[in-house]
């Protein structure tokens, strides 16, 4: 007999693909987080076509001044624990003899370049520099996996780690890590990479999901567009009021029924704007379907 509820839907993790940028295997190194963050903070802030391409912090817009897409980071706080684990030392013999070190080593090196770095003359370090100059494709390509809309191409840029518990050999057992990731955009990575297609993916199914937010039928909406609608009459500008005063009648008819005093406002506004437009026709009809529908209701 299950002991669970057998249509109890199953819980998703969030997880961190890295691929080696110089490696030939197409197999990655997956981390599945062991308990989802509680919270994920996402900031988004546009980008200045006058911005330096270059910068870390850059949407990465092009040489001749267009502005890319925003530059958006991801923060979260990961918690690790390996008590459960200690507990059977065979499950899992990687944990009993180093506790949380090699996850935590793993993550950390997500923020070294790929393969060993080679250091450049004396000569050309400047004071106070590592010498090393940071080459974006050498860095591995991670991939942000939170749910099945959001598989995200991303940089690690910071790496927080407190350690909270030790072994006797002094092993972190509990420790939280806070990362902070840049998502990278297809002028951060070569086209045709995996980071490429995940971020045109994740970017469509953000207009998807948009296209549902926008099609939502409020009793609030056509006001809006009276508004807006009214503020082109203002100007003049009745061609471009038209489609406004147009979807206000339609949602007002689908969520208040056609009989409703707010329908037969728009009706009456929108009949008068085809006439101004010297759409008489168009205006005749509409007001003749509403004749017919009251003597129907009669």
């Amino acid at each position: 007999m299950p002991s669970e509820f057998p249509r109890r839907p199953r819980l998703l993790k969030g997880a961190l693909v890295a691929y080696d940028s110089e490696s030939s295997d197409p197999i990655p190194s997956i981390f599945i987080f062991q308990y989802n963050p509680e919270r994920i903070s996402r900031t988004l802030s546009p980008v200045d076509a006058s911005s330096d391409p270059a910068s870390p912090d850059s949407g990465g817009g092009d040489a001749g001044g267009t502005p890319g897409p925003p530059v958006e980071t991801i923060t979260f706080t990961l918690d690790l624990d390996a008590t459960d684990a200690l507990a059977q030392p065979d499950a899992d013999p990687r944990v009993a003899e180093h506790g949380l070190l090699p996850i935590l080593s793993a993550l950390e090196l997500l923020l070294y370049p790929a393969g060993e770095p080679s250091l450049p003359d004396d000569s050309q370090a400047l004071p106070g520099s590592t010498g090393i100059a940071p080459n974006p494709d050498r860095f591995p390509v991670v991939l942000f996996v939170w749910g099945r809309s959001r598989i995200l191409p991303v940089r690690l840029v910071g790496l927080s780690i407190t350690e909270e518990a030790f072994d006797p050999v002094l092993n972190p057992i509990r420790a939280t890590v806070e990362l902070r990731l840049r998502v990278l955009t297809p002028l951060d990575v070569r086209e045709g990479s995996v980071g490429h297609g995940a971020y045109l993916a994740s970017l469509a199914k953000k207009k998807d999901l948009a296209r549902l937010a926008r099609g939502r039928d409020s009793p609030d909406i056509p006001l809006v567009l009276h508004d807006l609608a009214n503020v082109y009459m203002e100007e003049g500008q009745l061609t471009q009021a038209e489609p406004l005063i147009r979807r206000s009648l339609e949602i007002r008819e689908k969520t208040l029924g056609f009989q409703h005093p707010d329908v037969a406002h728009s009706r009456k506004s929108y009949a008068s704007l085809l006439r101004a437009l010297n759409r008489g026709a168009e205006a005749r009809r509409i007001e003749a379907r509403a004749r017919a529908n009251r003597k129907r209701k009669r």
